[in-house]
């Protein structure tokens, strides 16, 4: 009897709805689109812990376990830091982005091949740091699933906000004439 409760508590909490996206920052904030400067971190230390947001938990499991495997790819190749390329690797492993890819005529051995030239060697499982482009691509994320109107943040927002950062990832898909 005891592992029947268990097990039906996991699967009710496993089904619990993620937080949802907020289209705000707190009351009087600016739109996204409208602010035309990124505050610095002492302006970030001013605002109140009401009006901060945790968006780490706005992201769907599918899109935690891309960025797991992003890191654990730099960690594998010996990188120093994460980069867009190793989420874009990452993201290519993930059913959604895959789909997209085939719609557009795209080989993922193609795009790999491609990728490879974009990492750098090291030494393997060494501890990469966080480089300040994977920072911007999660906010740049959060910020796409709160223009379409997400729930949550999917693996289609984190590949839009990846290739936006990334020119040699723009130029990769520009070399494959995808618009």
């Amino acid at each position: 009897l005891l592992f029947w409760c268990y097990f039906f508590y996991r699967v009710l909490r496993t089904h619990v709805p993620p937080e949802t996206l907020s289209s705000s920052w707190g009351e009087g904030a600016v739109p996204v689109e409208e602010k035309a400067v990124t505050p610095s971190w002492t302006d970030v230390k001013k605002i109140s812990r009401k009006k901060k947001q945790d968006i780490a938990q706005l992201y769907a499991p599918e899109t935690r376990l891309i960025l797991e495997n992003a890191y654990l790819f730099a960690e594998k190749a010996g990188s120093t830091v994460v980069t867009p390329p190793h989420i874009f690797a990452a993201l290519l492993t993930n059913e959604h982005v895959q789909s997209i890819f085939i719609r557009l005529g795209i080989s993922g051995a193609v795009l790999q091949e491609k990728l490879k030239k974009l990492f750098t060697k090291g030494q393997p499982h060494s501890v990469p740091a966080v480089s300040a482009d994977i920072s911007q691509i999660l906010f740049h994320a959060y910020e796409e699933a709160v223009q379409a109107k997400q729930l949550v943040i999917h693996p289609t927002e984190l590949l839009l906000s990846t290739v936006k950062q990334s020119e040699p990832l723009q130029e990769i898909i520009y070399d494959l004439e995808i618009d």
